[in-house]
């Protein structure tokens, strides 16, 4: 039960947003349509009104058609008590949350507007991954969702989002804005109501159009509210509130934290395997300072498989990599020794598969060796990790044959079995770097428990 203070506080705090709704301060010039500076513009659509009263002041009819067409101008800021209620907690209980989120929006900002202007969106929608994960790239949900706008894996793969083992781009600022973008211009020609876009961003189209048919077909985010999930009825006052403390955070004595600094970095075009640790080294900079300037990435290998991508990189190292970037990168390339790959391709092996040692003898040549094992060129080349196809007299070759008992293709083991396996063939255990080794092979590729793809030696 509220004490008969806090309710004064609550009296006098709706007071001060009637005031800032009304237009009396510089907050209602910001939603007005008269912003106070580039980075926090609040637009409100020509006519739209606030006023402060129980429940929900409508704003002027506006058609689908006059909504599509109005794509650039603003998102509702509707005044309810449910903003009310979380605008007062942000201001009055949580200031040092909104210091912070106005201290990273710094370094989001130009990412998120660039990409809402080139498609013709709310800028207000830059507030949204404040709202889904405060502001943090490598947030993950209890449901899966991941990255600054909380992406689930099926929708962000959908949306040209890369999600594998080894790389996340729901977790890359720029792609995740991006593939954003064009999930709320559909969400937006879905149902043309921002309003009903944002709930469908979290709770998913299906469930609105659930909530809509339950409320007796109505359209407006008040009325289906009660038909939509918990979550998801708080998620709009939520976004609303978060924008008008943001986007006018000195009317409420709130500013980012100037002792916080962001390090400054350049981006590269990289289109090849590396370790973040030894580029790292090479680059005498922390292993830590690099993962975080590239979100994207897992663990500390960008493997063979990941095509030209983006790397950032701090912008103090740029001079290094201008004059020695070939040779940084051919030492920041992960490497396995030959007895780790022997002991690799031998742990991927099944009991489908029957291995035999062969001594070259002199004039021997890979054509006549693999007609009389009946198999590929190729396959004895990646076996052996050969380069070419040149023989030498008395080079043993290992060769995998199939077990006439069984020809099922065997699956390839994951990479602890591996490593379990190798330990087991050398009789030792393996080093951390040894481990990571054989993590980056299996990343190649064993196809059908044979062969390793893509790796040192092998043919493209």
């Amino acid at each position: 039960m509220p004490t008969k203070a806090t309710t004064k506080k609550i009296v006098r705090f709706g007071v001060v947003f009637f005031l800032i709704v009304s237009g009396k301060s510089s907050f209602a010039q910001s939603v007005a349509g008269k912003p106070n500076s580039v980075s926090d513009t609040t637009r409100q659509a020509p006519g739209a009104t606030h006023a402060a009263a129980a429940g929900t002041v409508e704003g002027p009819v506006i058609s689908p058609n006059d909504q599509l067409s109005r794509l650039r101008q603003t998102i509702p800021l509707r005044y309810t008590k449910a903003v009310q209620k979380k605008v007062y907690t942000l201001t009055a209980r949580n200031k040092s949350f909104v210091r912070k989120m106005l201290t990273k929006q710094q370094l989001y900002s130009p990412v998120f507007e660039e990409a809402l202007l080139q498609h013709g969106l709310p800028v207000e929608l830059k507030y949204l991954p404040v709202v889904e994960s405060a502001l943090n790239p490598r947030a993950v949900s209890p449901a899966r969702a991941a990255g600054l706008w909380q992406f689930m894996p099926s929708v962000g793969r959908s949306y040209d989002l890369q999600v594998d083992a080894y790389v996340d781009e729901r977790m890359d600022p720029a792609k995740s804005t991006l593939a954003a973008c064009r999930y709320l211009k559909v969400l937006y020609k879905m149902f043309g109501d921002w309003e009903l876009a944002l709930a469908a961003y979290n709770a998913g189209p299906g469930r609105v159009r659930r909530a809509i048919r339950r409320s007796g077909n109505r359209t407006s985010f008040a009325a289906i509210s009660p038909y939509l999930p918990k979550e998801t009825q708080a998620y709009v006052p939520a976004f609303v509130a978060v924008t008008c403390v943001m986007a006018n955070h000195r009317t409420f004595n709130i500013y980012p934290d100037s002792t916080s600094q962001f390090t400054p970095f350049d981006t590269i075009q990289v289109d090849r395997p590396l370790d973040l640790r030894l580029l790292a080294k090479q680059l005498r900079i922390p292993l830590k300072e690099l993962q975080g300037l590239n979100p994207s990435f897992k663990g500390t290998l960008i493997p063979a498989h990941v095509k030209n991508y983006t790397l950032h990189v701090p912008a103090q190292a740029m001079e290094m990599l201008a004059t020695r970037r070939q040779l940084i990168f051919d030492a920041a390339t992960p490497r396995l020794t030959p007895s780790l790959k022997r002991a690799l391709l031998a742990a991927s092996m099944s009991a489908d598969k029957k291995r035999v040692s062969r001594k070259v003898k002199a004039g021997e040549t890979l054509y006549g060796l693999a007609n009389q094992y009946q198999v590929s060129i190729a396959n004895i080349r990646k076996w052996n990790w050969m380069k070419n196809d040149v023989l030498k007299k008395g080079q043993t070759l290992m060769i995998w044959l199939d077990n006439p008992a069984n020809l099922s293709a065997a699956e390839p083991a994951s990479p602890l079995v591996m490593i379990a396996r190798i330990e087991l063939l050398q009789g030792k255990s393996l080093t951390f770097s040894e481990k990571t080794d054989v993590v980056l092979c299996r990343n190649y590729g064993i196809e059908s428990g044979l062969v390793v793809k893509n790796s040192p030696g092998s043919e493209e």
